[in-house]
């Protein structure tokens, strides 16, 4: 058989995703070579380094009763709750299995063969796959620095623009686009082109910064839709719990495109409590305050650069190739995130850790950054 006649053809156009390296990835790789590697921090995928919130642990295990019925297909009682947190009606929210989820889902509901939808240069590569997978035509705009430029991106919008993709603050780069600054841009998209908020590190974003898009939506900006995630602030990235807010009508030619059972039980539970554990909340977001300054003032001190963040991780520029800068924190039992497939082939991302995971990799960086001298 001709798989490639026989196939959908946008698939062939798609780069496949690669994740941060799994630890039990780097401890086999060190069993095959020989070596003894010390104990292994992961410091690429940005989760949380206090794992998962309690009361959300708690919800799991007693959910796990119930793991061998099927979940509620719209997870009604979740739809709730997180209804309740933003001000809205449940019909405007959908859940999914993780934010990967909604965003397919969208890709699904918006995009037809021939649209274009504008993607920066540095973002979230899974916006570039959905359109792919759905025929659409990726028009790129281009980075001013580390920021998205939205003057570009504007200009790349076309009458067949049918979305922009913006991921705020962005990764991998961190930089926050502010809420005045966003406000202008939306105003000049044309009501027909979607604008898509990707809203993911949101919670770690300076809230006098952040644009209030949910009030945005309340005044009735129908083109407007953000997606949002419980992996990072609540520490659920394997129990794969997102959300997209936006209208009513969306979500609803969404929920058809959407599996009927793609949220766990022990996730929706997992989920529902840890919107009311605010006590883990604060201290997510005290710890990641203290270690992204911790990070920044000894990056300084190693006479090293980086993007601006607004979220729970950094990119910063090594001065050499990243690759070999990862290999070689690798060496030290450290797993950060090669950034050269986003266009930056000098840096690296590392997420913000405990104090003891951030200090282990400022001495690893430190004699990594001193050796090449």
């Amino acid at each position: 058989m001709n798989f490639a006649e026989r196939t959908n053809p946008g698939l062939r156009l798609i780069r496949p995703y690669v994740p941060g390296k799994p630890v039990q990835e780097l401890l086999r790789e060190g069993r095959r070579s020989g070596s003894r590697l010390p104990r292994v921090v992961k410091m690429a995928s940005n989760e949380n380094p206090l794992g998962m919130s309690p009361a959300a642990r708690r919800a799991m295990r007693r959910a796990a009763r119930s793991a061998h019925q099927y979940p509620e297909s719209s997870a009604p009682m979740l739809r709730d709750a997180l209804a309740a947190a933003v001000g809205l009606p449940p019909e405007q929210l959908i859940v999914g299995n993780g934010a990967d989820a909604v965003i397919w889902c969208l890709g699904m509901a918006l995009l037809d063969d021939g649209d274009q939808a504008v993607v920066p240069d540095a973002t979230f590569p899974l916006y570039e796959t959905i359109c792919r997978a759905m025929r659409a035509e990726v028009v790129r705009s281009r980075m001013d620095g580390y920021r998205i430029d939205l003057e570009d991106m504007l200009r790349r919008i076309t009458s067949r623009t049918k979305a922009v993709w913006l991921c705020n603050p962005n990764n991998p780069t961190g930089t926050l686009v502010a809420a005045e600054d966003f406000v202008r841009f939306y105003e000049r998209v044309p009501p027909s082109v979607f604008v898509i908020h990707d809203e993911v590190y949101g919670d770690f974003a300076s809230p006098e910064l952040f644009p209030d898009t949910v009030e945005m939506i309340r005044q009735g900006a129908e083109n407007l839709f953000l997606l949002r995630s419980c992996s990072k602030l609540y520490g659920m990235a394997g129990l794969r719990v997102g959300y997209g807010v936006g209208a009513a009508e969306l979500i609803g030619l969404m929920t058809r495109a959407r599996p009927p059972f793609d949220v766990s039980v022990p996730a929706q539970e997992a989920a529902r409590a840890a919107l009311k554990d605010r006590r883990f909340v604060r201290r997510t977001l005290s710890l990641n305050r203290r270690g992204m300054g911790y990070l920044t003032s000894e990056l300084h001190r190693l006479g090293l650069r980086w993007a601006p963040s607004e979220t729970n991780f950094l990119l910063l520029d090594t001065g050499r190739d990243s690759r070999e800068v990862c290999r070689r924190l690798e060496g030290f039992g450290i797993i950060a995130r090669a950034a050269d497939k986003y266009g930056y082939p000098n840096h690296i991302r590392v997420t913000v850790g405990r104090k003891a995971h951030n200090r282990r990799f400022v001495r690893a960086l430190e004699q990594i950054c001193s050796s090449r001298c």
